[in-house]
């Protein structure tokens, strides 16, 4: 990890790579997933609520896969998340949690 590398990456306009290139430099990729668990564990916590979970899980996948971040053979299973999220997010509005009234 070279500061001299981040001052450069700021300097030059990419001041969101140039924040995050220190973590991924220090733990890889798993940084992204560190996040994402966090942030997901305390959205599931406030609100209880998979639908929420499920769609924050989308949003969350397909940022990353806009921005770059995520390496080529990662993509492929990212896209695949999305698409399963956005299946059961579907799936729970129309059918719901199958209460009977």
């Amino acid at each position: 990890m070279d500061p001299e590398v981040v001052i450069q990456m700021i300097v030059g306009g990419q001041f969101f790579e140039g924040i995050i290139y220190i973590y991924t430099s220090m733990f890889g990729y798993m940084f992204w997933g560190i996040i994402f668990f966090i942030t997901t564990f305390g959205l599931y916590m406030r609100s209880r609520s998979l639908g929420m979970v499920l769609f924050y899980t989308m949003v969350f996948g397909v940022a990353l896969l806009s921005w770059n971040v995520l390496p080529s053979p990662v993509e492929k299973y990212v896209v695949v998340i999305a698409a399963l999220c956005m299946a059961a997010i579907l799936w729970y509005a129309f059918i719901g949690r199958g209460e009977s009234g």
